[in-house]
């Protein structure tokens, strides 16, 4: 009688472990899900940087101030960047603030969820 319950309760770690699984999985990708979100939140707001940094200079190029910041982008997907958005205030002369905005639209491993648009942002003033 004894033996049959031992028996039993090694199947029963292995259910268990079975329900856990999942779960344990699904942490394991929300987790690597954060370590890619937050790198390509950096690779956009260093492309948004370098990008305003060349329009600073060429304040007039804003096919240039694009394509340097699209140059940037290193590992995403290109066609989940949005074309960067130049914004001068009050004008695109000396002085003034260029600001230039990168989308790039995150999508997560994890099937729990949806398409995360992320945005750098870089504002300089024009020389």
């Amino acid at each position: 009688m004894m033996k049959s319950i031992r028996v039993d309760a090694r199947g029963q770690a292995l259910v268990e472990f079975a329900l856990v699984l999942p779960i344990l999985i699904l942490i394991f990708m929300g987790t690597i899900d954060l370590g890619r979100g937050i790198y390509a939140y950096n690779v956009v707001a260093n492309a948004a940087r370098d990008g305003v940094r060349y329009g600073i200079v060429n304040p007039d190029d804003t096919n240039g101030i694009r394509s340097q910041a699209l140059a940037n982008t290193v590992a995403l997907d290109p066609g989940q960047i949005d074309s960067p958005t130049i914004a001068c205030s009050p004008s695109c002369s000396s002085g003034n603030r260029m600001t230039v905005a990168v989308t790039y639209h995150f999508q997560p491993v994890t099937p729990l969820f949806p398409t995360i648009p992320v945005t750098g942002r870089s504002t300089m003033t024009i020389e």
